[in-house]
């Protein structure tokens, strides 16, 4: 009885959230479609003028940057944060993140202090940020500049609190404030820029640089030896020359590839590249079924470690989340199995060498934590006879010896069921 009031809970919960997401469009439809007029406008205007250059650099001596997101989230905001140091080399940057992104940040080494922030949840669903406990380990008591990074709209009010003589964030009529740097940000209509790219918009007035897609760069990961013993954890004394990655699981059912079509999709790929495929993720995440190419290592490796084994690896396959992300990043050829979740130009990976692939639905993007009208049939029509010689073509492009020049990047779209909005 219990679990039957649980899933009676959630499926009320999931269908008001809908409700009030459909509501939300339609409140704001006219207040972004008058900020796509309006920067059509400027565009015509302004033509390829430079942005004016924001504060003087010599004059900022501090940044907090408020990202308390995921790990997804928080790979696509360092080409910005890295941005910021490169035209403020003279002021501290501190990032105010959750635990679990901590070691990204700290890895990727554009950040002179990391605030870690507790994100609470209030009836399951709606989380808030606790400033006070993060703020008191901060060395700087006020900050020059906050920038809110393209973060939840909920914790925007939180993002106000913070000590700052100037907050900047994305004009958006979900966001208001006084602020008198509010950038446009291409993330609302037919056509959205990729996260990384509408965060570079973010700090396009600090920095005086108009931003396109080639400008979005990764930094370097300093890797710690801790990290490297990955693979070593994994292999032991015998690690092979190529081995791919496999992170299958989401946080959201609406987001995680079916596993019983991963294992039916994996023996196809394995018997035809018989290399070991490594799956990755937290402890609390179900086992795959025994296969002899597969290495279970479930919560057996921390974040970094599973980051540097990434950046090893041959290949990457993996369903919407933080990891498939992370792997786009750091360059790796990935295959990323979408649902209708988001859209994919806003989240499809980043490596030079990637295939997204996803099936056409016009439900998408939904953003929604639970599937109830359509059956996930964005997850569901992407079935391992589809996607298998997409994967085959993109995995003998990236594994064979002249895998430098033949792998590119491509989003391939499953032609799906119609099925009603």
């Amino acid at each position: 009885m219990p679990k039957l009031v649980e899933k009676l809970a959630d499926r009320i919960i999931g269908r008001t959230l809908a409700t009030a997401k459909r509501w939300q469009r339609q409140y704001y439809r006219n207040a972004y479609e008058e900020l796509r007029l309006q920067e059509q406008w400027m565009a015509e205007v302004a033509g390829e003028k430079v942005l004016p250059a924001g504060p003087d650099p010599k004059t900022v001596t501090s940044i907090l940057v408020f990202k308390p997101d995921e790990i997804g989230d928080a790979v696509y905001a360092l080409p910005a944060i890295a941005e910021l140091r490169s035209h403020y080399p003279n002021a501290r940057i501190s990032v105010m993140c959750k635990e679990l992104t901590r070691p990204i940040f700290d890895r990727a080494g554009v950040v002179d202090e990391i605030l870690p922030v507790a994100v609470k949840v209030r009836w399951q669903r709606f989380p808030f940020v606790d400033l006070k406990e993060a703020l008191a380990k901060s060395k700087t008591q006020k900050f020059d500049i906050a920038v809110f990074l393209r973060t939840y709209p909920m914790y925007f009010h939180a993002f106000l609190k913070t000590p700052a003589k100037l907050h900047v964030h994305a004009r958006d009529p979900r966001l208001r404030s006084s602020s008198t740097v509010q950038p446009y940000v291409q993330h609302w209509g037919e056509v959205r820029a990729h996260q990384a790219l509408q965060m570079l918009q973010i700090v396009s007035p600090l920095t005086g640089k108009h931003y396109q897609d080639c400008d979005i760069k990764f930094p370097k990961y300093q890797w710690s030896e801790d990290d490297e013993r990955a693979l070593k954890l994994i292999f032991h004394d015998h690690i092979p020359k190529q081995f791919g990655v496999i992170h299958p699981y989401a946080n959201l059912v609406t987001r995680e590839y079916p596993l019983n079509y991963l294992i039916d999709l994996m023996d196809k790929v394995a018997a035809r590249f018989p290399i070991p495929w490594v799956v990755i993720g937290a402890p609390n995440d179900l086992p795959l079924p025994e296969r002899s190419y597969l290495i279970q290592a479930q919560g057996k490796l921390k974040l970094t470690q599973s980051g540097f084994l990434i950046s090893r690896a041959a290949a990457f396959i993996g369903s919407l989340s933080g990891p498939m992300h992370w792997a786009g990043t750091l360059g790796t050829p990935t295959v990323a199995l979408n649902s209708g979740y988001s859209a994919p130009s806003e989240w499809s990976p980043r490596s030079p060498k990637s295939l997204s692939l996803r099936i056409d639905v016009p439900c998408a993007p939904c953003h929604l934590r639970t599937c109830w009208d359509h059956d996930l049939a964005c997850l569901k029509g992407l079935t391992p006879e589809r996607v298998y010689p997409s994967i085959e073509s993109f995995l003998q492009s990236c594994l064979s010896p002249s895998s430098e020049s033949s792998a590119k990047s491509v989003t391939f779209q499953v032609k799906g069921p119609e099925i009603s909005a």
